[in-house]
């Protein structure tokens, strides 16, 4: 069992999301890495999520509607909003 939090990134911006990615790898965290906002409030809902990193400007659901979404299944969750 893995004990490293883990950071979800929802970022449709391939290099954008590649180098977050590698970034907090690197810093030690697990990494869940999405291409949309949708993908990433399935992966949300189905893993143990220390912190979720948005892009806000997202094509289909937004990075302010996931995060209303992530607070509808855990008002206490930690989301940081990107621009």
């Amino acid at each position: 069992m893995n004990t490293q939090p883990l950071i979800l990134i929802a970022e449709d911006e391939d290099l954008m999301r590649v180098i977050l990615a590698q970034l907090l790898e690197e810093a030690g965290y697990r990494v869940a890495a999405t291409a949309s906002a949708e993908e990433a409030l399935e992966r949300f809902a189905a893993e143990d999520v220390s912190v979720t990193l948005t892009d806000i400007r997202m094509s289909g659901m937004d990075g302010l509607t996931l995060l209303d979404r992530i607070k509808d299944i855990d008002a206490e969750a930690l989301v940081v909003v990107m621009t």
